[in-house]
């Protein structure tokens, strides 16, 4: 569809200068414009503009900045834009959280992708399969997680209108057309098939781009309530939020999978720091 590429080539732009400020990119080149050779440990300082971030929650999360820093940061997807300069590669999924960049037998219509195995949550809890389905059911709660790109999945995944012309399915809060929700998106162990109405060829790019099928999870789901709260399966996690507009990571002891080729965690801690406008 013509308008998700130029999101794809937004988005790759930003992932490279994002990860240029974070000190990422192989482990022998260099990392920004002047040479110099990136350094692991010590902090790094972000300020990233006057606008405050909106959502931190993935499923509400459209703004490309903000998708792009969480992205290299804490936040991990099933494929995922791969951290270059090149403008073909660096458009191209590869795959993240999944084993492969995803499979369809009949032109798009049908995906499935299949959790790699060890990979975790922050506390060591592993990422499954239903994280990725409850995931994407929190779309359809549109009174609770507003902001985002829902209307991609809206548009395609196999789940009937009502006569407002609104999903029927109405998300995991009120659980209105479970069923159809369940048959749409489904779980054989660690493989996840989506299920759409017509075919969506450049579904990975779409996953890639945006947050909006990341896994969540569903024991800690608090809502609105969890609108700023970080649940971190990437190189950092959430330290803290300062002052309203300030956030520290730390980075977890251990990797979470292989994620060189998406994200390089070089710095022991990451600041972002909004300034007041």
């Amino acid at each position: 569809m013509a308008y998700k590429k130029p999101l794809a080539a937004v988005a790759a732009t930003a992932l490279a200068a994002t990860l240029a400020a974070c000190g990422g990119g192989s482990d022998s080149g260099n990392n920004n414009g002047s040479g110099s050779k990136a350094e692991k440990g010590g902090d790094a300082i972000f300020l990233i503009g006057p606008r405050n971030v909106e959502h931190w929650d993935p499923q509400r999360m459209y703004i490309g900045r903000d998708l792009n820093n969480s992205g290299r940061l804490f936040y991990r997807s099933l494929v995922a834009y791969p951290a270059t300069n090149d403008p073909k590669e660096g458009t191209t999924p590869v795959a993240d959280l999944a084993t492969d960049t995803g499979t369809t037998d009949d032109g798009g219509k049908t995906w499935k992708f299949t959790v790699r195995d060890g990979v975790k949550w922050q506390d060591g809890k592993a990422i499954t399969c239903e994280d990725f389905k409850y995931g994407a059911s929190r779309n359809f709660a549109t009174d609770v997680i507003i902001g985002g790109p829902a209307n991609y999945l809206f548009t395609y995944l196999d789940v009937p209108s009502g006569k407002d012309g609104l999903p029927a399915y109405k998300g995991p809060y009120k659980k209105t057309g479970q069923a159809d929700f369940d048959k749409a998106v489904t779980c054989d162990g660690q493989t996840i098939t989506y299920r759409f109405k017509k075919a969506w060829p450049d579904f990975p790019q779409s996953v890639a781009s945006l947050r909006y099928m990341d896994p969540y999870r569903e024991d800690l789901d608090k809502g609105d309530a969890n609108n700023f709260v970080v649940i971190s399966n990437g190189p950092y996690k959430m330290e803290g939020r300062l002052e309203g507009r300030h956030w520290r990571q730390v980075r977890p002891q251990r990797q979470l999978g292989r994620q060189a080729r998406t994200r390089s965690a070089r710095r022991s801690r990451t600041s972002l720091g909004l300034p007041r406008g």
